[in-house]
C-alpha cells in the first residue's frame, strides 16, 4: 500500500511540474556579449520562464524565432554581423504580434527614431534593474490584445 501511496504521489507530482513546465512563457535573448545573455537568461530562469537558446546575430535571431515560436524577445541593438537588433525587430513586427523589448548599452539620436518605427513594447539601457525588468516582461506578457491590433482600431 506505501508503495502505491508513494508511486501516486509521484505521478501527481509529475503532472503538476508538466503542467507547470508548459504554462512557462518562453524568451528568447538576442545578444552577442556571452556574460550578459548568460546572467540574463539565468535571472528569466530564476523567475519562472524558460529561455531559447540565446542568438548572437540577425540570422540566428530569425532561425531561433522560426524554431523556438517564443512569447516574447528581448533584443540588444548591436549584434554580430551587419544587420542589428533593430532589423530582429522589423522582422518580428512583420511576422507575428509577439511583444519585444530593447536592451541596450547605448543609443545615438539617429538610432531612436529607427528604434520608435519598430513600436517595441519598452525599451532599457544598460545596466537596469532586473526587477522594472521583471515587471515589464510581466506587463507584455499578460497584455490582452496586441499593439499592432490595438493601433489599428484607433
Amino acid at each position: 500500500m506505501a508503495v502505491n501511496l508513494a508511486s501516486h504521489l509521484f505521478q501527481m507530482m509529475a503532472l503538476v511540474l508538466e503542467k507547470f513546465i508548459l504554462k512557462q512563457k518562453r524568451i528568447l535573448v538576442v545578444e552577442d556579449n556571452a556574460s550578459i545573455a548568460e546572467s540574463l537568461c539565468e535571472l528569466l530562469e530564476m523567475n519562472g520562464y524558460q529561455t531559447c537558446p540565446v542568438a548572437k546575430s540577425y540570422e540566428e535571431a530569425v532561425s531561433h524565432f522560426k524554431t523556438y515560436a517564443p512569447d516574447l524577445v528581448t533584443l540588444d541593438i548591436k549584434i554580430e554581423g551587419e544587420q542589428t537588433g533593430i532589423d530582429v525587430a522589423k522582422y518580428i513586427r512583420e511576422n507575428s504580434d509577439i511583444p519585444f523589448i530593447y536592451l541596450s548599452g547605448s543609443i545615438d539620436k539617429a538610432s531612436i527614431s529607427l528604434v520608435n518605427d519598430t513600436r517595441p513594447f519598452a525599451f532599457f539601457v544598460k545596466p537596469y534593474e532586473f526587477v522594472s525588468l521583471e515587471n515589464t516582461l510581466q506587463t507584455a506578457l499578460n497584455r490582452k490584445a496586441p499593439a499592432k491590433k490595438l493601433c489599428s482600431s484607433i
